[in-house]
C-alpha cells in the first residue's frame, strides 16, 4: 500500500470516526507497544517551549513498510479555528493509533492560538518549524535518547501531513512551497481563502426590493433576497 492509499483509508476511517456513531472506546485507545516521547522542537519569546508529542510502534500490526529502513512519518495538526485546543485537545482519537499500527512515526505538535499573534507568525510558521524539525532534528533525537530496541529513524523523502479543520488548513500549506510534504490528508480544512465568503462572511444583510432586482457581483456581497420580495 502506497502512502496516499494509506492515507485515502485513514481519511474513511476518521469520517466514521467523526459520524454521528459514537466510537467503540476500546477500539481506538492508543494500544500497547506504542512508544511516546515528548521534545521541544521550538522556543519563543521570554523561553516559551513549543512541544511535539512523537508516537511510534515497535512492532506495528499492519506495516507493510520494511521496519529496519527509515520510516516514513506523519505530522498530525490539531483542530481549533486557530484559536482553541491543544497538542490533544482536537486531534480524532484513532488518528494515532491508526498510523503507528501501519509504522509510521507520529508527530503531534501544538502550535501557538490566535488572537494573540497572527495565524502568518504563529500557526503557519509554528508548522513551518515543525517540518523543519522532523527533517533535521527527530532522527538524531531518536537515535541518541532512546534504547536500541526501540530506535527509529525517519524517512525525510516520505514525510506526509494530516489534519482536521484548521489543521487540514496548515496540512495543506506544508503540501506547497520550498520542499513540500509528500502527501497531505485534509479532512474539512479550509481552501478557498480569497473567495469573499472568507471575509465578507455568509450573513449578509436583508435586501430591498431594488437589489434583489439589481443583485451584486460577488456572492459575499450580495443582500439576501427573501422569497416573494
Amino acid at each position: 500500500m502506497t502512502i496516499v492509499e494509506t492515507l485515502l483509508a485513514l481519511k474513511l476511517k476518521a469520517a466514521r470516526i467523526l459520524s454521528p456513531v459514537v466510537p467503540d472506546i476500546s477500539q481506538t485507545c492508543i494500544p500497547g507497544g506504542v512508544e511516546k516521547r515528548t521534545f521541544i522542537y521550538r522556543t519563543g519569546l521570554a523561553d516559551e517551549e513549543f512541544l511535539a508529542d512523537v508516537h511510534w510502534s515497535v512492532a506495528p500490526s499492519k506495516s507493510t513498510f520494511d521496519l529496519s529502513a527509515p520510516r516514513p512519518t506523519a505530522i498530525v495538526l490539531h483542530a481549533g479555528g486557530f484559536v482553541v485546543g491543544g497538542d490533544k485537545d482536537l486531534v480524532p482519537r484513532a488518528t494515532v493509533p491508526h498510523l503507528t499500527s501501519l509504522g509510521f512515526i507520529v508527530v503531534v505538535p501544538n502550535y501557538h492560538p490566535c488572537p494573540q499573534i497572527s495565524d502568518y507568525d504563529g500557526p503557519r510558521q509554528d508548522c513551518r518549524d515543525t517540518l523543519f524539525w522532523t527533517r533535521n532534528v527527530l532522527t538524531g533525537l531518536l537515535l541518541n535518547t532512546v534504547p536500541r530496541e526501540e530506535r527509529v529513524s525517519v524517512d525525510t523523502s516520505r514525510i506526509v501531513t494530516v489534519g482536521c479543520s484548521a489543521g487540514g488548513t496548515l496540512a495543506l500549506l506544508l503540501g506547497t512551497g520550498y520542499r513540500p510534504v509528500a502527501a497531505v490528508m485534509d479532512i474539512y480544512g479550509g481552501e478557498d481563502l480569497v473567495d469573499p465568503l472568507s471575509s465578507k462572511g455568509c450573513l449578509p444583510r436583508p435586501a430591498t426590493p431594488e437589489e434583489c432586482a439589481h443583485p451584486g457581483p460577488l456572492l459575499g456581497q450580495q443582500p439576501v433576497c427573501s422569497p416573494g420580495s
